[in-house]
């Protein structure tokens, strides 16, 4: 006999597939590495010297920097693969700066990758830091636990060409649509990657800073509480501390999520499915207002060969639940003692994360500001000039002098 599912709890489950963060962009890496080290053979040539004074990137001047500069300084990271949890391999890159203030590790979100943040990396490169990232795990060109171990090293071995697209009824899919699935089987193996990546890059002469957005935003949250002394500051930007879930309590969400993986972990969530460039449409799903920035996007997915990420699994579906669940929680809130700067989206624009998490974490943490940015969409820093300038402004503030940025009323 069939088990049927009631249609409020088939809505709840729609919008779980639905309530992560949804960043479109892919990364790319060259020389693999395992043992837990940055091969300093992958490094091909010299990275650019640092400009003098403050730098930030206008509309006007993108399409000009992004080609002569930003491609160019990305090509030239130091790159390679660590090791994660159960010796996956992961991909990095390492944007070092001689003369650093400090050093940045940028933790990304949900589909995204270690260059979803070209721009911003370059920003804060120019401005004096050693700017450190890597491509969670199901991410990237990073392992993906959807696939055999064979797979996974041809992916790695010819920089994710071995799943590179085909075209079918006029669109642009994988060959291997498990490549394209985001999956995860715990949350805590996020937070343990992330760790690993931060013990390797770590310079004890530097003070250790953390950007973190969206699904990267609630990992590092939840490391932080975890490992309170993990990093020095943290700058989260749209974290996913709450996703929307048609307003319904998350005792429910967590309930159907469990219920979707019994059917099948590996399967996608309700609404999810191979994701084709072609439906990528500035304005109609994409979370930022700039249409400069919409259009360069193929110029990263050309970084690497092409390759995106789909949709979600139900079991990591069912994580990122438990992720936002734990993670709001005061009695781990109220562990995190270093400054916290949060910066949330329009919560009337955000389509992923709602406004209460963000409150309701910072709002126990004596040393977190949070600033709403009104006007914005999910992704802050791909925003236009209006929007975008100021926030790159206060995060280089709050880089510069973290505990008197926070403690400065709002």
């Amino acid at each position: 006999m069939k088990t049927m599912i009631p249609s409020s709890l088939l809505a709840l489950a729609l919008a779980l597939a639905l309530g992560v963060s949804a960043c479109r962009t892919a990364a790319n890496s060259s020389e693999i590495k395992t043992d837990g080290t940055p091969d300093s053979s992958a490094q091909t040539t010299a990275i650019p010297t640092e400009a003098s004074g403050p730098y930030i990137i206008k509309d006007s001047d993108y399409n000009k920097v992004l080609d002569s500069e930003i491609l160019p300084f990305m090509a030239n990271g130091r790159k390679g693969y660590f090791e994660g949890v159960g010796k996956r391999k992961l991909e990095y890159a390492l944007y070092e700066h001689d003369n650093a203030k400090a050093s940045i590790v940028i933790v990304h979100g949900y589909t995204q990758s270690d260059r979803s943040f070209g721009e911003l990396v370059y920003t804060l490169w120019k401005n004096g830091y050693t700017v450190n990232t890597y491509s969670q795990i199901g991410h990237g060109c990073s392992e993906n636990l959807l696939l055999s171990d064979k797979e996974n090293l041809d992916a790695m071995a010819t920089e994710c060409k071995q799943f590179q697209t085909r075209k079918i009824g006029g669109k642009t899919f994988y060959k291997n649509s498990k490549y394209g699935r985001v999956h995860v089987d715990v949350y805590e193996r996020y937070i343990d990657d992330m760790k690993t990546f931060m013990t390797m890059v770590k310079n004890p002469a530097l003070k250790t800073y953390l950007y973190c957005h969206s699904m990267g935003g609630g990992v590092c949250a939840r490391a932080l509480e975890m490992v309170p002394n993990l990093a020095d500051a943290v700058f989260l930007s749209s974290p996913m501390l709450r996703n929307k879930t048609l307003g319904l309590p998350y005792w429910a969400a967590n309930f159907v999520s469990k219920a979707m993986v019994l059917a099948g972990p590996e399967k996608y969530g309700l609404n999810q499915k191979d994701f084709a460039a072609e439906d990528f449409i500035f304005g109609k799903n994409t979370d930022h207002s700039s249409k400069l920035r919409f259009d360069s996007t193929p110029k990263f997915w050309s970084m690497q060969n092409g390759a995106f990420r789909s949709g979600s699994t139900t079991e990591h579906v069912h994580a990122l639940i438990r992720l936002t669940t734990d993670v709001v929680k005061p009695a781990n809130a109220t562990r995190v003692t270093v400054p916290v700067f949060l910066n949330a989206a329009d919560p009337s624009l955000d389509r992923w994360v709602e406004l209460r998490g963000d409150e309701s974490f910072c709002g126990v943490i004596k040393t977190c500001k949070l600033k709403i940015r009104t006007g914005a969409r999910h992704e802050i820093y791909n925003e236009v000039d209006s929007i975008r300038l100021p926030y790159i402004i206060d995060m280089l503030e709050f880089f510069a002098d973290p505990s008197s940025f926070v403690s400065k009323a709002n």
